[in-house]
């Protein structure tokens, strides 16, 4: 076999006590919360000794705002909502990352479409039976068709693209550390691409505008490597409801 994908399987049956499997059963189930907990996510957050908190305090008064404005919201669910969130929040194993993570990995393929679809989670990639880098992808799908030639979407989620995607100050045509590596990963897989695979890199993120983080990656000669942005992950969590349905 050409290609090898090493990650992991979902064990839902483990996880459904878990605060990130309630929290995230519920957005796919009530989509209508979903920008609502974008916008927490990311402008509700503080750190604190080198961790991610949230303003609870903050977060209930958006909400009792948002109970009265959005004739959508039920203040049933928003109590529901506020419960999972607050247990989320005081999970020291939970990180909004894995929230993400756990979401793209239930709704998606992201364009990817048909039968025989397999996915993964913390995936590392192979090549004839070794692997090609130590970087794993957060989450992957794919499928193997005529021999063992593959279709693949490798998707990196990032709750803020912008904490990731950027220049930091001694550097101004740098990416972050992080970004730099796992974007050579991306270009190092990509590079042993054949004429009949089909490998798609995304970056997932919350981010609704993501214009200048993708116009970065192009300049720096990454543009093969594609942004899923919030609107496009709330079409897709939309989806997948209705497939419930």
């Amino acid at each position: 076999m050409y290609w090898g994908f090493q990650g992991k399987d979902m064990q839902e049956g483990t996880l459904r006590n878990r605060p990130i499997y309630k929290l995230a059963n519920f957005l796919m189930l009530w989509p209508d919360f979903f920008y609502f907990t974008v916008d927490i996510l990311i402008s509700c957050k503080s750190k604190n000794q080198s961790k991610i908190r949230y303003d609870l305090q903050r977060i209930k008064k958006r909400l009792e705002i948002l109970i009265t404005t959005d004739n959508s919201i039920k203040e049933e669910q928003a109590n529901e909502f506020y419960n999972f969130f607050c247990e989320y929040c005081q999970n020291e194993e939970a990180s909004s990352g894995d929230l993400l993570n756990f979401i793209v990995y239930k709704v998606g393929p992201y364009k990817l479409n048909g039968d025989g679809i397999n996915r993964k989670r913390e995936c590392k990639i192979a090549l004839k039976g070794n692997i090609l880098t130590d970087k794993n992808f957060d989450v992957v799908f794919y499928r193997f068709y005529q021999n063992d030639f593959v279709q693949a979407e490798l998707i990196e989620c990032k709750i803020d693209l912008k904490a990731f995607v950027h220049s930091p100050p001694s550097d101004i045509n740098s990416f972050s550390r992080k970004a730099d590596e796992k974007l050579k990963a991306m270009r190092l897989i990509k590079e042993k691409e054949r004429e009949k695979d089909s490998l798609r890199f995304y970056f997932a993120t919350c981010r609704k505008n993501v214009i200048s983080c993708q116009q970065m990656i192009n300049d720096r000669g990454y543009d093969f490597v594609a942004i899923i942005n919030g609107d496009e992950l709330y079409e897709m969590v939309k989806r997948y409801k209705q497939q419930l349905i």
